[in-house]
């Protein structure tokens, strides 16, 4: 449908009988579509030819009085309605197609300035230009000292033409220029990631914070900034890393970190990689699921729904904490369950699930900061007190799905580890918190929690 309006709307265009109403419907077809635009460019340019060769035609026929252009054949549609309208139609589509290059140039670019880098994806993130702020989306391009931010569950990658590219995270702040030809990223906060291809000699990629800054002629590489110190990780290559409070400098090489920070050694060390996860059981029907796509906490305490999630994922809950000494936390409980979705349907059963053998508790999560360890906990009923278990060194910066196995939780307190959880209790509450023994981390998410029996596994249901 789209196509023919297009075809429908050029031909009245080129015609000269086109309303203004028409004429910005095909003004709005021609910026939504880089394929029209560009079959629009080649009709003007043969309205242009066919004028000339016209008015070429008409000179040299005029003494005789008895030559016309293109007799006996199809001419063109503009061509066959009254001469004197065609330099209307053209210098009608002239402006038009200048009308529409203005409204495709980004807001704000000036023209004829340089393009530095590209977007290539973008969620939730602006930039700045001009004084004006504007939403980034994807195929946006970027020019000289432009600003670009994201937001809590923002994200943003951008590509230059010579293969680098550099991502910012979520929360993240920063400024791109170039300066005599090398290419700068200064980071006012937050985190970036780059894969910078081999720079021209004596134009090395440079990434600044405010407090070091990193000179790059091509690697792989992870920068921080975060409370007042500069984290580097290199993954390819190799990184000088220079503190700006003293001009301090260190090569950090591939599978090595550094921090500039005041009053800390600036070495390098090894980088640990998180562990990668075991391969994921499959599971059978639910007992239960929360993935949070209805947009409500129906059960869930000390979080927020936030959009986004684990990937496919419309939206997550975000954790929070009690006060600034608290770890992030999330709770489940049956008590702030609606009795439909009770086991029992009334008060008197207030439970969430029934302890049985070989069941697995399946969540996502996504950590931002520091922390040690993830303490997945539930409240029992019959034994009255925490059985839990710790997921050690939990990954960070990515979406992360585990499995838990319920037989391996173990009574909160050490002394009493040894006093097993009893099947058929009921669980009336569960909880998820990232726990740091030196900071709280900045995010906490968790996304599609499920509790199964393996496939294949005949486990009733509460």
């Amino acid at each position: 449908m789209e196509r023919l309006r297009f075809d429908a709307l050029l031909d009245r265009h080129a015609d000269g009988i086109a309303t203004s109403a028409e004429a910005d419907e095909l003004a709005a077809l021609l910026k939504a579509n880089p394929e029209f635009r560009r079959e629009f460019v080649e009709r003007t340019r043969l309205e242009i030819t066919l004028h000339d060769l016209l008015s070429t035609q008409n000179a040299t026929a005029r003494p005789n009085g008895n030559v016309k252009a293109g007799r006996g054949r199809k001419r063109h549609a503009s061509l066959r309605k009254s001469p004197w309208l065609l330099p209307f139609g053209i210098a009608a589509s002239i402006l038009l197609a200048i009308g529409v290059y203005v409204l495709w140039v980004p807001q704000g670019m000036k023209r004829g300035q340089e393009t530095l880098a590209r977007v290539s994806a973008a969620t939730n993130a602006h930039f700045s230009r001009a004084n004006r702020i504007e939403p980034l989306a994807n195929a946006n391009v970027l020019v000289n000292g432009d600003l670009i931010s994201t937001d809590n569950d923002g994200r943003v990658e951008i590509d230059y033409a010579d293969g680098t590219r550099v991502t910012l995270e979520s929360n993240g702040r920063m400024n791109v220029s170039l300066s005599n030809g090398a290419k700068r990223v200064r980071l006012l906060s937050g985190e970036v990631s780059a894969s910078v291809a081999k720079q021209p000699a004596g134009q090395a990629m440079i990434i600044a914070t405010a407090t070091a800054q990193a000179t790059i002629v091509g690697t792989q590489l992870r920068l921080k900034d975060r409370d007042g110190e500069t984290r580097l990780e290199v993954t390819q290559g190799l990184v000088r890393l220079q503190r700006s409070s003293d001009g301090r400098t260190v090569d950090v090489a591939a599978g090595q970190v550094a921090v500039a920070a005041s009053g800390r050694d600036l070495v390098t060390e090894a980088l640990v990689k998180t562990p990668e996860s075991p391969a994921l059981v499959a599971l059978g029907t639910p007992l239960l699921r929360e993935d949070f796509e209805n947009g409500r906490m129906e059960g869930w305490a000390d979080g927020v729904i936030v959009p986004g999630g684990v990937e496919g994922s419309r939206y997550a809950i975000s954790a929070s904490s009690s006060d600034a000494n608290a770890s992030p936390h999330v709770d489940f409980s049956a008590v702030r369950l609606p009795l439909v979705r009770l086991p029992g349907g009334t008060r008197d059963n207030e439970w969430i699930f029934t302890v049985q053998r070989g069941l697995i508790l399946q969540f996502s999560f996504f950590l931002e900061g520091e922390a040690g360890s993830i303490r997945v906990q539930g409240f029992d009923n019959e034994q009255h007190d925490n059985f839990g278990v710790n997921l050690e060194q939990p990954a960070v910066g990515r979406w992360t799905t585990v499995q838990l196995h319920v037989d391996a939780f173990l009574h909160n307190d050490p002394q009493r580890q040894s006093e097993p959880l009893k099947q058929g209790t009921h669980f009336r509450s569960l909880q998820f918190q990232a726990e740091s023994p030196s900071r709280k981390p900045t995010r906490f998410l968790i996304d599609n929690v499920i509790l199964a029996a393996p496939a294949g596994t005949d486990v009733p249901r509460n």
